[in-house]
C-alpha cells in the first residue's frame, strides 16, 4: 500500500425538490469541484436549454421526474426521455433539451471537466448517446448487479448499482486521480470513511461527493435492496487512476 487515504473533505448533501418556484428554471447544486460538478434543474413545461460545444466537458443529464426531448447540432431529434434515463453529451457536441409534458421536469445534470481543454480521443463520439436504467433482478449469487450507463468517453465512467439488502463494499478503499460521487435512488446505505467511526445513512435523494484519495465502504441496510447512482469523474491531470483497498 503505497497511498495514504483520507476522510476529509468527503461531502454529503440532498436533493429536494424547492417548494416554490418562480423562474421558469431553478438550479438546485449538490456538489462542486475543479473536475466534476452535479445540480439538479427543474424547468417548467415548455422550458428548453441549450448548450454549446465544449472540449474541455463532458456531460450526463438524467431525468429524475418528468420528460425531456433532446435534439442533436443539427436540429434532429435525439430521443426523449423519461424518469432515470436521458444523455449522455460527449465533449466537443453541442445540444439542446426541452421540458415536455404535463409535470415539471427535474433532470440531474453531471459534468466532468478536463482543465487541459483539448486532446480528445480519436474514437470519441460525436453525437448525444441515450441512456436508460432498466432495474435488473439479481441473479443467484449476485451481491451488487452493476448497470452501467457510460464507459464510452475519456472522462466519466456512470452505472447504477442495485445491491441486496445487508451486502455491499464494505472494505474500506479509494480512488486515485478519480473525483466520486454516489446519489440514492432507493433504499438506504450505510456509508462510512477510513473507519467506523465516520459512519452515517443516506436515503433516498441523499448523496455523497469523494474527492480524490478519499477512503469509503457502504453496505445496504437490512430488509429492502438499494438503489445508487455512482459516478466517476478521471482528473485528466493525475499521474495514475487507481482504486486502493486497505
Amino acid at each position: 500500500m503505497t497511498e495514504a487515504s483520507s476522510s476529509e473533505g468527503m461531502l454529503r448533501f440532498r436533493y429536494d425538490k424547492p417548494v416554490a418556484q418562480d423562474a421558469p428554471t431553478v438550479v438546485v447544486p449538490l456538489a462542486q469541484s475543479a473536475v466534476l460538478g452535479m445540480d439538479v434543474q427543474v424547468m417548467r413545461a415548455g422550458g428548453a436549454l441549450s448548450g454549446e460545444a465544449d472540449p474541455a466537458a463532458e456531460t450526463l443529464w438524467f431525468v429524475m421526474s418528468g420528460r425531456a426531448r433532446f435534439y442533436d447540432n443539427d436540429g434532429s431529434v435525439a430521443g426523449e426521455f423519461g424518469k432515470y434515463a436521458g444523455a449522455l453529451v460527449p465533449r466537443a457536441v453541442a445540444y439542446r433539451f426541452e421540458s415536455v409534458g404535463d409535470v415539471d421536469l427535474e433532470i440531474l445534470r453531471i459534468a466532468s471537466v478536463d482543465p487541459r481543454a483539448g486532446d480528445l480521443a480519436a474514437d470519441s463520439p460525436t453525437t448525444i448517446q441515450p441512456i436508460s436504467y432498466d432495474n435488473p433482478d439479481f441473479e443467484e449469487g449476485d451481491d451488487i448487479v452493476v448497470h452501467r450507463f457510460w464507459d464510452g468517453g475519456d472522462m466519466l465512467s456512470i452505472s447504477v448499482e442495485k445491491v441486496r439488502d445487508g451486502e455491499g463494499d464494505d472494505t474500506p478503499h479509494a480512488h486515485f486521480g478519480i473525483v466520486g460521487a454516489w446519489l440514492m435512488l432507493s433504499g438506504r446505505i450505510r456509508f462510512h470513511g477510513a473507519s467506523d467511526a465516520d459512519a452515517f445513512e443516506i436515503a433516498t435523494g441523499d448523496g455523497v461527493f469523494l474527492p480524490s484519495g478519499n477512503a469509503y465502504g457502504f453496505r445496504a441496510m437490512e430488509h429492502e435492496p438499494a438503489e445508487i447512482l455512482h459516478v466517476k469523474a478521471l482528473d485528466m491531470g493525475a499521474e495514475k487512476h487507481v482504486r486502493v483497498d486497505y
